[in-house]
């Protein structure tokens, strides 16, 4: 079967969306305009993933250095599943036994870390990727981690130097504390037939939603 996808493919990122938000969704990925929904934080987790990609630099920091990592950074998964293409790329993969490691960056709420071995549990992406390990390799490794990274905000200042005088220049920024955790989930057969389903369902949703959009869009 044809899905009719706005970008002719979905991710995981496209599929969370979705589910959480509609609205969120069709701005996104419906129009032309490019939306993003880019924070501080999706932006200081992409510099530490490009930093975790690079082993030279990796080794070089006091807390990347720590971190768990298979020998291929950023392995890119490309496969179908009953007509519904799928991107996406594993941050850790480790091609001889197929394991799986994804890192994930983010402060305490409310005192209390977002990951935890329930969140864990209920992170679909993890089941996305093994579902294409297994498409793409024959087979993966039950047991997938996930690596929580905690940041928090520090202020950091910088002085400059403005005739006889010193300007002292202060800004918050995300860093990393220095703690991480490393949770291990193992992946049920059951599992990877229920991700299947989910994703069908949902591409069938975006499909039909999408489709509506363009029917709108040629009458207005």
């Amino acid at each position: 079967m044809k899905y009719n996808l706005p970008k002719g493919y979905l991710s995981h990122s496209a599929i969370d969306l979705w589910k959480s938000s509609k609205n969120q969704y069709r701005m996104k990925y419906n129009s032309d305009d490019n939306v993003s929904f880019s924070t501080a934080y999706t932006e200081f987790g992409k510099f530490i993933g490009e930093t975790l990609e690079d082993k030279k630099k990796r080794r070089a920091h006091p807390v990347l250095s720590k971190i768990p990592a298979y020998s291929v950074a950023e392995q890119p998964l490309e496969f179908e599943i009953e007509g519904v293409p799928i991107k996406g790329y594993i941050d850790s993969f480790d091609p001889k036994k197929k394991r799986i490691i994804e890192y994930k960056t983010s402060i305490k709420r409310e005192g209390k870390p977002l990951w935890n071995p329930v969140s864990v549990r209920k992170h679909n992406q993890l089941l996305i990727y093994a579902l294409g390990v297994q498409q793409l390799f024959g087979e993966f490794h039950p047991t997938v981690k996930l690596v929580w990274m905690e940041t928090e905000w520090r202020e950091v200042c910088s002085e400059m130097a403005l005739g006889n005088s010193t300007i002292i220049d202060c800004k918050p920024e995300l860093a990393l504390t220095g703690y991480f955790e490393v949770f291990k989930r193992k992946i049920e057969p059951w599992e990877i037939e229920y991700i299947k389903q989910d994703i069908v369902r949902v591409a069938q949703e975006i499909s039909d939603d999408y489709s509506a959009y363009q029917k709108a869009s040629v009458h207005n």
